[in-house]
């Protein structure tokens, strides 16, 4: 079972840059308090909107919302996309979430009849799916990653730049299409933040040493593309000018994979005994639409069913028609990983966590 934030290759390549734990290592707890190099005390954030996901408050309980905007017909038509894949809903719809400021997002709500708790809420086909494989499989890009030195990561990067290039013309085109864009982001996510607001919020914080790397990495594999020649590229049936592959681009697609993916087992071959299948990360259609809830545990983390070919999540409580269906992007992201990550922070949050610097002896 893997959760949206949990261990995918393409998430360790990133992250092992920055000197992140790997699965591999194991991380301590004391008391609740989760020892990680990433994650520590920063400032207390009082503003309630923050990332590509916004923070809400409904009642006691604080959650985030979906996207920035997303028109209604952009919603349908992604549903409809889906229904063909034989996606199902399951008793789930896509709604404007109500909130007493200003802007708006989106989030999932019980239909008729309400969910029941444990049932499923989420059935994804694989085709629908956006992973390495299908960069891989592009006609486009796959030759170029497979003749480049291009990492996972960067190949799902590009792979989702040049979807983006092709327009209507995509498979893609419905789920790209509600996708934030660049200019929403400005000044919402931390890694589309300008270098004063950085400063403003971060300072103090080894939050900003971290976004300052990862950033400095969306720039070595901006340079990578380049070098591999995907500023050469004509997206498919959209002839004429090349794909545009800027920096800030590819920070776009970084934040998208970092905000939106998921880590999935998608191995299809049997596994000899004693080895074991690595994770892959994967944008999952209408998944990456559900809100996050602190209170959700590991049974609200999707997971991919190798028999069915189908990506599921299951409801870790009861929801009443019209309530919000939430899921869980990982039972220990603390509130310094959610804003790194997702864009946003959440006040219930108790999985608080505190930097413990460490130096490997020499001896």
């Amino acid at each position: 079972m893997q959760c949206r934030i949990e261990h995918a290759v393409g998430r360790q390549e990133f992250e092992s840059k920055l000197g992140f734990l790997s699965s591999q290592v194991i991380q301590h707890r004391v008391r609740d308090l989760r020892v990680s190099p990433v994650t520590s005390g920063f400032r207390a954030f009082t503003h309630k909107r923050f990332g590509c996901r916004w923070v809400q408050s409904n009642g006691s309980t604080h959650t985030k919302e979906s996207n920035v905007s997303i028109s209604n017909t952009k919603v349908e038509r992604l549903r409809n996309w889906l229904k063909k894949l034989n996606h199902d809903d399951c008793n789930l719809k896509l709604e404007r979430c109500p909130q007493g400021g200003s802007g708006s997002g989106y989030g999932a709500f019980a239909g008729p009849g309400g969910v029941g708790n444990g049932s499923t809420i989420v059935k994804v086909p694989r085709k629908a799916l956006m992973t390495e494989e299908t960069a891989r499989l592009c006609q486009d890009v796959g030759p170029l990653v497979k003749k480049s030195d291009l990492t996972p990561w960067q190949a799902m990067c590009l792979h989702l730049l040049y979807e983006r290039a092709r327009g209507e013309t995509s498979f893609w085109y419905p789920y790209i299409a509600v996708l934030p864009k660049e200019l929403e982001l400005i000044g919402i996510h931390p890694m589309l933040w300008s270098q004063k607001m950085r400063r403003e919020w971060l300072e103090g914080s080894p939050m900003l040493d971290v976004t300052e790397r990862r950033l400095a990495i969306c720039r070595e594999d901006y340079e990578a593309m380049l070098l591999a020649g995907a500023g050469r590229l004509t997206p498919r049936g959209n002839e004429g000018e090349p794909i545009s592959i800027t920096e800030t681009a590819v920070q776009w697609a970084a934040t998208m994979l970092l905000s939106r993916s998921f880590s999935l087992n998608l191995q299809t071959q049997k596994l000899r005994p004693g080895s074991f299948a690595e994770d892959t990360i994967a944008l999952v259609p209408w998944a990456d639409m559900l809100n996050h809830s602190s209170s959700a545990g590991r049974e609200s983390c999707l997971v991919y069913d190798q028999k069915s070919g189908v990506a599921t999540l299951q409801a870790h409580r009861t929801y009443s028609e019209g309530e919000q269906v939430f899921d869980s992007y990982g039972p220990s992201c603390s509130p310094s990983r959610l804003l790194l990550d997702y864009g946003f922070v959440d006040e219930e949050n108790t999985n608080h966590s505190v930097d413990l610097p460490m130096e490997q002896s020499s001896l």
